[in-house]
């Protein structure tokens, strides 16, 4: 080779390292993934969680189930929030007995869990919440003889009713029924009677119900 085209090719030989195409520079060069950054997303969520209508629960035995329900439905179930922000929140949603039942728990994220223990362990009490819907039931006011108040009754009975059968077969109780049907004018308990007496009736309840309206 001559001297003048030996000096021009050795820059090219003693170049370091093989070149690569640029289909071989795109394969092997990784994209840009911006880093995810948990603490400014649970900081984040937690901030439009508290702006939110969390429930609020006092302690009433008969609200700690849909309470239970909503809580754990807009923070309890919420996988990117920590225990220890869940239990902030909780705190903030409890007022009376209930707030009182967690008070000597630091806010630490295990006690979040403790924290939900005791609630249910105070509160989801289905015996005692029983004794209250029969004493509300015993205690609604007896409808006028013109039907005038039928309608409100009606609607405080099937709401009382429905939560008393809520985990079992108790609305078949007889002495609910009887407690139920006494509550209406005596037309509509003649009904009743009429309607039923020629086949097996459904449960006391739900009859007096169905017939009352």
């Amino acid at each position: 080779m001559p001297p003048t085209l030996r000096r021009r090719a050795t820059p090219y030989i003693q170049s370091s390292g093989p070149v690569r195409s640029n289909t071989t520079l795109l394969q092997t060069t990784s994209p840009y993934i911006p880093a995810v950054n948990f603490s400014l997303l649970n900081f984040v969520d937690a901030s439009i969680l508290s702006k939110l209508e969390l429930p609020i629960f006092d302690g009433n035995i008969l609200k700690y189930p849909e309470f239970s329900s909503r809580f754990a439905t807009l923070v309890g179930n919420k996988v990117q929030l920590d225990d220890t922000t869940k239990f902030s929140l909780l705190k903030s949603s409890l007022r009376g007995r209930a707030l009182h039942a967690i008070q000597g728990l630091s806010m630490t994220p295990n006690n979040y869990k403790v924290a939900m223990d005791i609630l249910a362990t105070h509160f989801d009490d289905k015996v005692t919440m029983k004794h209250i819907l029969y004493t509300k039931l015993s205690q609604l006011p007896y409808c006028d003889s013109d039907g005038r108040s039928l309608q409100a009754l009606y609607n405080q009975m099937f709401a009382l009713v429905r939560q008393f059968a809520e985990d079992g077969n108790d609305s078949n109780e007889t002495g609910l029924g009887a407690i139920l049907l006494n509550k209406l004018p005596a037309r509509v308990r003649s009904q009743i009677y009429d309607k039923t007496s020629n086949h097996k009736p459904q449960s006391f309840p739900d009859r007096t119900l169905a017939a009352a309206y």
